[in-house]
């Protein structure tokens, strides 16, 4: 009888450990929270007229498939942003992937809400203002359109990509994640 309960108390121990086992390698590591849900966020970190001016400026694009930078020619603006919003909806698949646990909750929320936020402006008034550039609008007309983005959508945009960052701080000191900062 007892080499039966000794026998059952290893099984039990044994599948324990196994289901400990699977549930860590299954699991998302703080890293991959932390990266997807924060770092990432990088790509659009100059959000707004300075990263406008940044594709406006004249001559050169840099290509995501070749890596290569090659000769803008008109016309070549709003198309060529296409291929940052793809990269950007790639990131936020991610995001949208990554299990919440309440200790993520908030930190992948608004992580959410920001490449919602982003992506929104990026397919509507970012490819207006590309298309501006594109149809031959005066260098003033896009300035206007840059300074009046900025206006309506800067401070939306510096709220929650700072709420982001703070938490997102906060969740790598907890987790010993290394993080430079500028």
């Amino acid at each position: 009888m007892m080499n039966t309960k000794v026998h059952l108390t290893f099984l039990q121990m044994t599948l324990i450990f196994l289901g400990l086992a699977m549930s860590a390698c299954s699991g998302t590591s703080p890293e991959d929270y932390f990266d997807r849900a924060v770092l990432n966020t990088n790509t659009f970190a100059r959000f707004g007229g300075q990263e406008l001016r940044l594709h406006l400026a004249p001559g050169y694009k840099f290509n995501h498939d070749t890596k290569k930078t090659e000769q803008v020619t008109r016309a070549d603006y709003a198309k060529t942003f296409q291929n940052t919003i793809e990269i950007v909806k790639g990131q936020q698949k991610k995001v949208l992937e990554l299990p919440v646990t309440k200790e993520t909750q908030e930190m992948i929320t608004t992580s959410k809400e920001l490449y919602e936020f982003v992506l929104e402006k990026y397919q509507n008034e970012y490819i207006k203002i590309f298309t501006m550039k594109d149809q031959g609008k005066s260098n003033s007309e896009i300035e206007a359109a840059i300074d009046e983005f900025d206006k309506t959508h800067g401070e939306n945009f510096s709220k929650l990509h700072s709420k982001l960052i703070e938490l997102g701080l906060a969740y790598a000191k907890k987790h010993d994640i290394k993080v430079k900062t500028r």
